[in-house]
């Protein structure tokens, strides 16, 4: 029992309200794992695999832990509805969306029918919300919109305020999917306002983040740097990788959008890096669209000399350009001599003209 009301505690109260007092949560976690470990489930479980720490580990960014930790619970029966919520949202985050929907139809064999309540509620109402970001992901609109008015129906039937800026936000991606901007902007602005109200940051984070995207493809570039300062300024204070991941990105689209691509390298950068540690598809995907690739380079020059010869060209020394690319200053010394050799040049000149000349920088 003290297992399971730190699990509660963790989940409907710090992840929801506080998930920037970082220290706390790992306190709590500490102590809601030896609360586990003398339970009967320390026993049917590997050692670490204890449900309360589930949801942290996702926003910690340690997704195999939470991964092993959701299978052993799944396979002692123990919170079926709650595992299958977390491996589907793992399963989309890493790109099987196949394997998503099959979690989603064992648990919900009604699919967007499906009524409430169901034992756990929480943890349904979420499952819905997974199934909404897949049909959208799958660009299937039909399918979509019939999970977004099931998770409406559920939160209306739950009269509860907490988890209405899902819906907001869904709709958002809904409508910008058909190319209505204004009706997107429109239901995410309601998304940031039920968000704040009672505040729940996480799901400020995403407001403030789409609200970014939005602004940006509607060329509004001062209100999307202004809703980028929030989503930056939440992402770091709950030390979420993936999160912030995300902000990286939306950052560099706007940068991209704005005509200053030549400073997104070191967001594109720090979000791919998270991204392949986490195996993170989806998001590599995108970034490897909005990432230059030149074609038909001459002069043999290897990935890393393209790399190297794009930051010399933005005006980089060799100690910035090894530290945005995390190599030493001889390395890179060693590459640029390389550059020289394969082009027959010899300054750092003839090298930026040759970049812009092949479009290696925006």
């Amino acid at each position: 029992m003290v297992g399971a009301t730190y699990d509660w505690e963790l989940d409907l109260v710090l992840q929801v309200y506080y998930p920037d007092r970082v220290e706390e949560r790992r306190r709590m976690l500490d102590e809601a794992a030896r609360a586990w470990r003398h339970s009967v489930f320390g026993a049917l479980v590997p050692p670490g695999s204890l449900p309360t720490m589930i949801d942290s580990l996702l926003l910690e960014g340690r997704w195999d832990e939470a991964r092993a930790s959701a299978t052993a619970f799944l396979g002692a029966n123990a919170q079926p509805l709650g595992m299958r919520r977390i491996l589907a949202d793992l399963d989309r985050r890493q790109g099987d969306s196949s394997r998503a929907w099959a979690r989603i139809a064992e648990a919900l064999p009604d699919g967007p029918d499906t009524e409430p309540p169901l034992s756990h509620f929480p943890f349904g109402l979420r499952l819905i919300g997974v199934a909404a970001e897949l049909a959208l992901d799958d660009s299937d609109l039909d399918w979509a919109r019939r999970w977004i008015l099931a998770l409406e129906r559920w939160l209306d039937w739950s009269d509860i305020e907490v988890g209405r800026a899902t819906p907001d936000h869904l709709w958002a991606r809904y409508y910008a999917a058909q190319g209505d901007l204004d009706r997107a902007w429109q239901c995410q602005r309601e998304g940031l306002r039920h968000a704040s109200n009672p505040r729940q940051p996480l799901a400020m984070l995403t407001a403030h983040r789409t609200l970014a995207r939005l602004a940006t493809l509607r060329r509004d570039f001062a209100a999307a740097r202004q809703h980028l300062v929030g989503a930056e300024r939440l992402a770091a204070s709950f030390e979420a990788p993936y999160s912030l991941a995300l902000v990286q990105v939306t950052h560099a689209e706007l940068l991209i959008a704005s005509g200053r691509g030549h400073e997104a390298g070191g967001l594109l950068a720090a979000a791919r890096a998270t991204a392949e540690a986490l195996g993170a598809k989806p998001l590599l995907a995108v970034i490897d669209n909005l990432e230059p690739r030149p074609t038909a380079v001459p002069g043999g020059l290897s990935a890393r000399e393209i790399e190297v010869l794009r930051l010399v060209a933005e005006g980089l020394t060799d100690a910035e350009v090894a530290v945005r690319l995390s190599i030493s200053p001889r390395t890179v010394g060693g590459h640029l001599q390389s550059i020289y050799n394969k082009l027959g040049i010899s300054s750092r000149t003839a090298a930026t003209s040759f970049a812009h000349k092949y479009g290696l920088v925006r």
